[in-house]
């Protein structure tokens, strides 16, 4: 079975990048989103290709209801060599199926409830919008959150939009659930944190700086080591030259003594030890 976790990612990979808040703690690192194309909204459509006879057949059959000729096309002017989906589309196409979301809430979906009775949701969890006839119309998905919680919906939300990233609160969705019939939500969706980068203690102009600098220095104070003075460090976090000389001291003093040769024809002509 395919992982909600692996869905998500298929889904931002298709997200507009300038949908994406700047703040956002998503699965994936930023530069993730829209990275495999970016998606427009067709309805009926699981990631077609788009072409003019497409957009044409859609609008005779179902977009001529909401658009005047002139309107819809300046709204897809841009879309031929695209490719679209349907909310509930951007999961077929993922899991390579064709239903809409009602059936994804009635016969997918565990842990289902109404928005009002539920709190934070898991990465990964569906939500729901309830028509007027009762069943669900519209479904996104729980991709991220912002610093304060808020929760990010990444949603094929129609044809003036294609698949964006949404905040939950400024939408209408009503219910929420789980697709565990055809994903595993078995491992908890970490968010991605960039790799640190390196510390390195070096003099350098300008001065390394920083909580790392100060840490080592006060390190570097409880080993007893001194500057080139006798006296303990300045606990500032710049990495001036009387750090770099107690740190230099304090490696050459832990680093174990390594035997080299220097070997010709199989004749050792020079041995020394270095630290």
């Amino acid at each position: 079975m395919k992982t909600a976790y692996d869905f998500i990612c298929f889904a931002l990979s298709h997200a507009k990048k300038d949908t994406l808040p700047s703040d956002a703690l998503l699965p994936v690192p930023p530069e993730a989103v829209g990275s495999d194309g970016e998606w427009e909204y067709l309805y009926g459509t699981t990631g077609w290709t788009i072409t003019q006879n497409l957009l044409d057949t859609k609008y005779t059959t179902y977009y001529y209801k909401s658009y005047t000729e002139k309107k819809y096309k300046e709204i897809t002017k841009d879309f031929i060599g695209r490719k679209a989906c349907d909310c509930q589309g951007l999961l077929d196409y993922f899991l390579g199926v064709d239903i809409n979301a009602n059936t994804n809430y009635v016969s997918w979906c565990t842990d289902k409830h109404p928005l009002s009775e539920v709190g934070k949701l898991d990465i990964g969890t569906a939500v729901f919008k309830q028509g007027d006839s009762g069943k669900m119309s519209h479904v996104g998905f729980i991709c991220g959150y912002l610093p304060d919680g808020e929760m990010l919906v990444v949603e094929e939300r129609g044809i003036k939009y294609g698949c964006v990233i949404t905040k939950l609160s400024e939408r209408e969705f009503t219910h929420c659930g789980k697709s565990t019939a055809k994903l595993d939500f078995s491992e908890p969706i970490p968010i991605w944190t960039p790799e640190p980068e390196p510390v390195v203690f070096e003099l350098v102009v300008p001065r390394h700086r920083g909580e790392a600098y100060r840490l080592m220095q006060v390190a570097l104070n409880a080993a007893g080591v001194k500057d080139s003075s006798g006296r303990e460090l300045a606990t500032d976090g710049i990495w001036g030259p009387n750090s770099q000389y107690a740190f230099d001291v304090f490696i050459k003093s832990y680093t174990p003594a390594v035997g080299v040769s220097l070997l010709i024809n199989g004749d050792a002509v020079y041995t020394a030890e270095v630290n």
